[in-house]
């Protein structure tokens, strides 16, 4: 499924993010939903599995999703979509930055970037019920 995110014009994400937010849209918010199998998502996205594995662990970290292990196991939202942003997600998977401080017009362009990144939630996006 290829990516239907609008971002600014210029703006441009990294594959992982881009990748991280394709994966958190397929997902369950709770575990009554069956929880997400990163190798079937692999197969069905096109998306290394490996490459995903990595993701799904940063995720985790920044508490993001939840895991459970076994037969049964696999991945959920930790919490509602429209509670997870664009920027959520940047600085889970480390790919942040921009602009720090100056006295030009870059600083206030940095925080607008983050306030739209703020804004936008995952929900807007979703595939997944």
């Amino acid at each position: 499924t290829k990516s239907s995110i609008s971002y600014p014009k210029g703006m441009i994400l990294t594959r992982e993010v881009e990748y991280s937010v394709r994966l958190l849209t397929g997902m369950g918010e709770d575990c009554g939903y069956e929880p997400m199998s990163l190798k079937t998502f692999a197969e069905q996205s096109g998306i290394s599995f490996l490459f995903l594995q990595q993701i799904a662990r940063k995720l985790k970290a920044a508490n993001l999703i939840l895991a459970r292990k076994g037969k049964i196991g696999g991945y959920w939202l930790a919490r509602p979509r429209k509670n997870i942003s664009i920027k959520d997600i940047i600085d889970a998977v480390g790919c942040g930055g921009g602009a720090k401080g100056g006295k030009s017009g870059v600083e206030k362009l940095d925080k607008e970037i983050i306030n739209f990144l703020e804004s936008k939630k995952i929900s807007e996006y979703t595939t997944a019920k």
